[in-house]
C-alpha cells in the first residue's frame, strides 16, 4: 500500500501541476534546443517533490535532511522554469549551497581537504549532470528509476535504516510521474525536478559512504550513477575537442547522437535504460567481488564504456549539431 499510495499521489499531484502550469502558463517553450515543438507544462518535479515527501511522512522515514537540504535546490530550479537565470549565476549559487552543506556534515568520511573537494564535485556535478540528461520524454524519470533501484541494491546490502524504503517509494514517484513523462509528454520536470533528482541521488551516495565507508563502494555508487557521468564527461570532452566552451549547451549529448543515428525516439530512449542498467550492474558486480578484484572489474568496466564511445565518435560531431547561444549547466 505504501508505494501504490506514493504511485497515486504523483499521479494527482501530476495532474494538479498541469493545471497550475497551464493557469500561469509556466511552459518550456520550443527552441534550437528543444526537440518537442509545443510548449509542455513545467512543475513535474515539484509534483514528485511533494509526492515523496509526503509517502515519507505518511510513513516515517527519516529523511528530514534530505528534503530540508534539497529544497534550496528545488527552488532555483523552480525559478529558473518560470524566469530564467543565468548559468554563471546558477553555478555560483550551486556552489555556495554545497559549501553550506558540507560546513553542515554533509561530506565524505575521509581527509577533510579530500572530502570537501570531492563532496563538492559530487553535489554540483550530480544537479548538473542530471539536469543535462533531462532532454527526451521519460528520459530522466526512466533512467531516475533504474538508477534508484542500484542505490536500494547497495543500501540493503550495507544496512542502511531508511534508504532502501525510501528508495522504494521514490522509485514510486518517478514511475507514476512516468505515466505523464512518457512519449508525447504531458508535462516535464523542469529544472526543479532535474535539480532535485540530481541533488537527491548525491545525498544518497554520500549517506551510504558515510553510513559504511570503503573504496569499494565508492566506486560502486560511481557505476551506479554511472550513465550521468559518462554522458557529461563525454559531453565537456566533446565540446573542448571542437573548440567550443565546455558548458556551452548543444544538441549532442550521446542520446543526441543515437536519435539522430537511427531516427527513432522511443528506441532511443530504451537504448539508454539499457546503458543506465548496466551501470547499474557494474555497481553491484563491483560491490559482490573481493579485493583487488572489485577493482579490476570497475577499472575495467570504466575503460571499455569510454573506448567504446570514443570508438563510435562520441566525443567529436558534425557541425552540423546545433549549439546553445548562451551558456549552460
Amino acid at each position: 500500500m505504501l508505494y501504490i499510495g506514493t504511485y497515486v499521489l504523483v499521479l494527482l499531484f501530476s495532474k494538479f501541476g498541469i493545471y497550475l502550469a497551464l493557469r500561469f502558463r509556466i511552459y518550456d517553450q520550443p527552441g534550437d534546443l528543444k526537440i518537442h515543438k509545443k510548449p509542455v507544462p513545467y512543475l513535474g518535479g515539484v509534483a514528485v517533490f511533494f509526492a515523496v515527501l509526503l509517502s515519507a511522512l505518511i510513513n516515517h522515514i527519516y529523511a528530514s535532511q534530505l528534503f530540508l537540504f534539497s529544497s534550496p535546490f528545488l527552488i532555483l530550479g523552480l525559478y529558473d522554469d518560470i524566469k530564467s537565470v543565468s548559468s554563471r549565476t546558477r553555478f555560483i549559487i550551486e556552489s555556495i549551497l554545497s559549501f553550506i552543506l558540507i560546513l553542515f556534515g554533509l561530506r565524505l568520511p575521509i581527509n577533510i581537504a579530500i572530502s570537501v573537494i570531492l563532496t563538492y564535485l559530487f553535489i554540483v556535478g550530480a544537479v548538473n549532470a542530471v539536469n543535462w540528461m533531462d532532454g527526451m520524454d521519460g528520459l530522466l524519470t526512466g533512467i531516475s528509476v533504474i538508477v534508484s533501484l542500484g542505490y536500494y541494491f547497495l543500501a540493503k546490502q550495507i544496512g542502511h535504516p531508511w534508504i532502501p524504503n525510501f528508495c522504494l517509494i521514490f522509485i514510486s514517484a518517478l514511475l507514476g510521474f512516468l505515466a505523464f513523462n512518457f512519449r508525447p509528454a504531458k508535462i516535464f520536470l523542469g529544472d526543479a525536478g532535474s535539480y532535485f533528482i540530481g541533488f537527491t541521488f548525491a545525498y544518497i551516495g554520500i549517506t551510504l559512504l558515510k553510513f559504511d565507508f570503503s573504496w569499494k563502494l565508492f566506486a560502486s555508487v560511481l557505476s551506479v550513477i554511472g550513465v550521468f557521468i559518462v554522458d557529461s564527461t563525454i559531453a565537456v570532452l566533446r565540446r573542448i575537442r571542437l573548440g567550443r566552451h565546455p558548458f556551452h549547451g548543444d544538441r549532442s549529448h550521446i542520446y543526441d547522437q543515437i536519435y539522430k543515428r537511427t531516427g527513432k525516439y522511443v528506441l532511443t530512449v530504451l537504448l539508454m535504460y539499457v546503458m543506465a542498467a548496466l551501470g547499474v550492474g557494474l555497481g553491484i558486480v563491483t560491490f559482490t567481488m573481493s579485493s583487488p578484484w572489485y577493482l579490476i572489474i570497475w577499472l575495467a568496466g570504466v575503460i571499455f564504456v569510454y573506448s567504446f564511445l570514443i570508438k563510435l565518435k562520441f566525443v567529436s560531431v558534425g557541425p552540423e549539431m546545433k549549439e546553445a547561444k548562451e551558456p549552460m549547466t
